[in-house]
C-alpha cells in the first residue's frame, strides 16, 4: 500500500479461522488501528519528518521513486510501533 497503509480488514493465513472469532476480530481492529495512525502521523507530520524533499530536475524520477518507498516505510514502521 502507500502512505504506511495496509490493507484494511483483512488477515492472510486461513488457520486463524480456525481459532476464536474474537482473534479475527482483534486483527481487523489492530489492521484498523494501524491505518488510522498512519494516515495521523503523516497529517501531524512532526518536525517535518515525513516530507519529501524537492526535486526540481525531472531526471530524478528514480530518487523521487526512492523517497516515497522510504516515506512509505517510515510511516509503517512507525505506526506499526
Amino acid at each position: 500500500m502507500r502512505d504506511g497503509l495496509i490493507k484494511p480488514d483483512t488477515f492472510s493465513d486461513k488457520r486463524l479461522l480456525g481459532l476464536p472469532p474474537g482473534i479475527c476480530v482483534l486483527l481487523i481492529m489492530y489492521s484498523r488501528f494501524h491505518n488510522y495512525a498512519a494516515k495521523t502521523i503523516k497529517a501531524i507530520n512532526e518536525n517535518g519528518r515525513f516530507t519529501l524533499p524537492k526535486t526540481h530536475d525531472t531526471d530524478n524520477s528514480d530518487n523521487q521513486q526512492k523517497n516515497i518507498l522510504k516515506q512509505d516505510n517510515d510511516l509503517f514502521q512507525t505506526a506499526r510501533l
